[in-house]
């Protein structure tokens, strides 16, 4: 539980500074006149409605917990842990060596990030990214286990952060800014 949990600061952390590395380095490119912070952000609200967070409680609860880590972090890695396993029955050596590892988590990744597209190409890039990391905690322990707690953790503190954008800053919902 304790290593879910801090895999998922690690995780948030890391895509934070992946996702600043992107704007910064096209603002740098394009002289200040990128859009590309603003396109690339995920379009979530196919996905969970920010307004019923904050008003129904139930919505909220059922989000934070059930939706975070039985249908996100339980079921989508026991897919990733499905695919892994594939790759280590089809690839010669399985995943033994790390040119194949490497390859088995970069294509699970961009399936996983490609699963995500309803979100806009900024879901597809932090979720891609979001999956390599889970696929990495998967093969380190060979267990589902660490990386469903911390998807799990993830997801949660995604809609609490959510809640609080809806909730107090309600003009960011929705490209209001």
């Amino acid at each position: 539980m304790v290593r879910g949990f801090v895999y998922s600061i690690a995780l948030r952390a890391s895509l934070f500074v992946l996702m600043a590395a992107i704007a910064v380095a096209a603002y740098l490119a394009t002289g200040g006149k990128s859009q590309l912070a603003s396109q690339l952000q995920p379009d979530t609200e196919h996905l969970v409605n920010a307004k019923a967070l904050v008003e129904n409680p139930a919505y909220f609860f059922l989000n934070v917990t059930f939706v975070s880590f039985v249908f996100a972090g339980f079921r989508e890695e026991l897919w990733r842990a499905g695919m892994l396993a594939g790759f280590n029955a089809l690839l010669p050596g399985g995943l033994s060596r790390p040119g194949a590892k490497w390859l088995a988590i970069g294509f699970t990744a961009i399936v996983f990030g490609l699963g995500h597209l309803p979100q806009g190409w900024g879901g597809v890039l932090l979720t891609g990214a979001l999956g390599l990391g889970l696929g990495m905690i998967i093969v380190r322990h060979r267990s589902i286990w660490e990386a469903a707690l911390a998807h799990g953790f993830f997801d949660a503190t995604t809609f609490v952060l959510l809640y609080v954008v809806a909730r107090f800053q309600p003009g960011w919902i929705n490209g209001a800014h």
